[in-house]
């Protein structure tokens, strides 16, 4: 549902963006961009031998920047508002790549 105003949110309501898979170029994309170079993010050898993980898995704010992406793309079409603060952010797990997610 596309909103064009603040108003346009029903109180209760809830939303559900487009699901999207996350890909390999999508991490190392965003870790090149925004310079997240530590061994967790750019160094496989460290990932599959020392980390919990062992396979590539995004930054948390990736999560937190692909969610707001996503959200204007499923349902604030051409509104334009701003986000000028968030009060409470949590990204409850880690975000592997071919994982498939929604907001």
């Amino acid at each position: 549902m596309p909103v064009e105003y603040f108003e346009d949110f029903e109180i209760g309501a809830e939303y559900t963006t487009h699901a999207r898979t996350i890909t390999e170029t999508d991490i190392v994309t965003f870790v090149n961009l925004f310079g997240f170079l530590e061994p967790l993010f750019i160094d496989m050898e460290f990932v599959k031998n020392q980390s919990l993980f062992r396979s590539r898995i995004a930054p948390g704010s990736f999560t937190f920047a692909l969610a707001e992406g996503m959200t204007i793309q499923s349902w604030l079409v051409h509104v334009g508002m701003a986000l000028l603060g968030v009060l409470e952010k949590k990204v409850p797990a880690h975000l592997p790549r071919g994982e498939t997610v929604h907001v």
